[in-house]
């Protein structure tokens, strides 16, 4: 019996070895098989123990052989997440706000610009708002009257260039005639030359008196002295008109600059600035739906603080879509318009889609599995698969539900 089982013993070390060389030299177990193409097993008395021995056979030919490179399959599974086509819209207010009323709740529907709920700021910064309304109205008064007072200044200072300038064509004018008077007093002149020419003559000095020439002569000196005077005078008048004129047109230069500067710098300026800032401010205060859709979840109740969750999130479900994570080496296989089922226990039926968008980012994988056994820390790709129509409001109902994916590759 010792002898026996020492055999059985040899024979089952001699089968694990030849099991050890078929498998580190890549042979399947169907090429290794006993004595009579079967399993033998040893038996021995019941205190001996039975080993299977394996003989080595000769491989089988490789057109009867499984082909190593069997075709892929149609069919490329993933797990999903059901999602509104323009995702979900989580709204908030200004951090440290608190809220005054909430005005939805959740499966409302809510229009555009429809408000949502009111924060506790709109009423503070309404009254800031309406305050510094009424101090700019001031301002604009206070404004609107200094600029008259710059436009009147503006008006006299041009009044007085306009005098100016009469009075330096008047001063023209009159050193005109004392010129003029000059030319008469040289006619005068000569006309007292001839009569001391006549007087000198024999013949004729008995017609012209002494008396009378010395007159005239007196007279026309005193003519030119006079003529004299007013062109001097007419020349400082014109000196004095044209250092008015100068002196107008700089006041009136002056006025008007400050009227320019004083309406392009406009105190109001910075008021409107600070109500323009007061109004976006009161526009936050009030939460406001930016396009038609329905309130998910309200997550801030009257009095709350806002921080870091949102006030409320609403979604535009008229059209779903399911977000799938398919494996970086399966995504070469998926093609926009190929068709995908959609399961999940929380659906009453499968729903159906196509694939409308490949992402181009490589990502981890955020979905795990149900099944324990599954591969979680692979890499993956999102394709987008658009519900049908016909299955948009059951597909709404479940929003952010995890699924099966099974999409139908055309390639």
């Amino acid at each position: 019996m010792e002898q026996n089982i020492a055999l059985n013993v040899q024979r089952g070390m001699r089968s694990f070895a030849l099991l050890a060389i078929a498998t580190a030299t890549g042979c399947s177990s169907e090429g290794w098989v006993g004595s009579a193409s079967t399993f033998a097993l040893r038996t021995s008395p019941p205190a001996a123990v039975g080993f299977v021995a394996w003989e080595p056979q000769a491989r089988t030919n490789s057109s009867t052989a499984p082909s190593s490179t069997a075709p892929l399959s149609t069919e490329i599974h993933a797990q999903g997440k059901l999602m509104p086509a323009r995702g979900i819209a989580r709204l908030s207010g200004m951090p440290g706000d608190r809220v005054e009323s909430m005005l939805v709740k959740a499966g409302d529907r809510v229009r555009t610009d429809q408000p949502l709920a009111t924060m506790q700021s709109l009423k503070i910064r309404s009254l800031e708002l309406e305050a510094l309304e009424s101090k700019k109205r001031e301002a604009e008064a206070a404004f609107e009257a200094t600029l008259r007072e710059l436009r009147i200044a503006v008006q006299a200072a041009d009044a007085k260039v306009q005098a100016a300038k009469q009075l330096e064509e008047l001063a023209a004018l009159q050193k005109m005639q004392s010129i003029q008077s000059l030319k008469q007093v040289d006619a005068l002149e000569q006309q007292i030359e001839r009569l001391k020419r006549l007087r000198q003559d024999p013949l004729t000095r008995a017609a012209i008196g002494a008396m009378e020439l010395e007159t005239k002569q007196f007279e026309v000196e005193k003519a030119r002295l006079q003529a004299e005077q007013a062109v001097q005078a007419a020349n400082n008048q014109i000196e004095q008109s044209q250092l008015q004129t100068k002196t107008a047109i700089d006041a009136f230069q002056s006025a008007k600059e400050t009227l320019d500067s004083a309406s392009k710098n406009s105190p109001t300026l910075a008021l409107e600035k600070q109500a323009e800032v007061l109004r976006m401010q009161v526009a936050e205060g009030t939460l406001k739906a930016p396009y038609d859709a329905i309130v998910l979840q309200v997550l801030t109740e009257k009095g709350e603080r806002i921080a870091n969750l949102p006030v409320v999130e609403i979604a535009d479900v008229s059209k779903m879509v399911c977000v799938a994570e398919v494996y970086e080496a399966d995504v070469s296989r998926v093609q926009v318009g190929d068709t995908a089922t959609i399961r999940s226990s929380a659906l009453t039926s499968e729903l159906r889609g196509t694939v409308t968008r490949i992402d181009r980012v490589v990502g981890a994988s955020q979905l795990r599995s149900p099944n324990p056994m599954a591969r979680s820390d692979f890499r993956a790709i999102g394709v987008w698969i658009e519900i049908d129509p016909a299955q948009t409001e059951q597909a709404a109902e479940r929003i952010q539900l995890q699924v099966d994916v099974t999409i139908r590759s055309k390639k």
